[in-house]
């Protein structure tokens, strides 16, 4: 028990992208259309803001060439009882995500008032995620090979106090067996384990993802 993982100290403005949402950083990309020509949906930020504020939200999407594919700006109203304000962005062309070509994409949100501002910004990749009549993973309508293994948050001398280096070369493991899955058993691992999956192309199931945090 106890903190067994790296903390920060985070200095915030009163107006601000909320850390309180499930140990979460408070921004979440929702694809709801998925081709090789169109991607859309709307991304989702958890406000903290005083009453009466008023706030601009901007979204920003950079492609993998660095180049700016989405930037859209609204005046942020009544929140909703969640405190939630959702954001709707479009991608013609995509460079879509798979195991093969892993691209992903940077989405930056931001909020300021007269005096303040804060951005938090997270990598996404688009895909479109179905299963088959033959209960084969599809990834864009194609079937990926599956390779799986469950993987606990814990070594012999350490427990739960994983080290990086540690997992590092647990991950560098999975890669020479050929793995192309992970099951985190239990709850999460550190986010650093699932940026790297992000980056390689490995899928991740997490049976608990909410009940720890970072």
């Amino acid at each position: 028990a106890g903190i067994y993982r790296d903390v920060e100290l985070v200095v915030a403005p009163r107006n601000m992208i909320s850390l309180e949402y499930c140990g979460s950083e408070g921004v979440f990309v929702v694809q709801e259309s998925i081709n090789k020509e169109r991607v859309s949906g709307y991304v989702r930020s958890y406000i903290s803001a005083q009453p009466h504020s008023h706030l601009d939200i901007a979204v920003r999407i950079v492609g993998p060439d660095g180049y700016e594919v989405v930037t859209n700006t609204m005046r942020i109203g009544k929140l909703s009882e969640e405190g939630y304000v959702d954001v709707p962005y479009e991608i013609h062309d995509p460079h879509l995500w798979t195991p093969q070509t892993p691209v992903l994409y940077r989405v930056e949100v931001s909020i300021k008032d007269d005096k303040h501002s804060d951005l938090v910004a997270v990598n996404t990749g688009f895909r479109a995620i179905t299963i088959n009549d033959d209960n084969d993973i599809c990834i864009n309508g194609k079937p990926v090979a599956v390779r799986g293994v469950n993987l606990p948050h814990d070594r012999m001398g350490y427990g739960l106090a994983l080290k990086s280096s540690s997992m590092a070369d647990d991950y560098a493991l999975l890669r020479d067996m050929g793995t192309t899955a992970i099951r985190s058993l239990s709850g999460p691992h550190s986010t650093q384990l699932y940026d790297w999956c992000d980056r390689d192309g490995m899928l991740v199931w997490i049976d608990m993802p909410f009940t720890r945090s970072e």
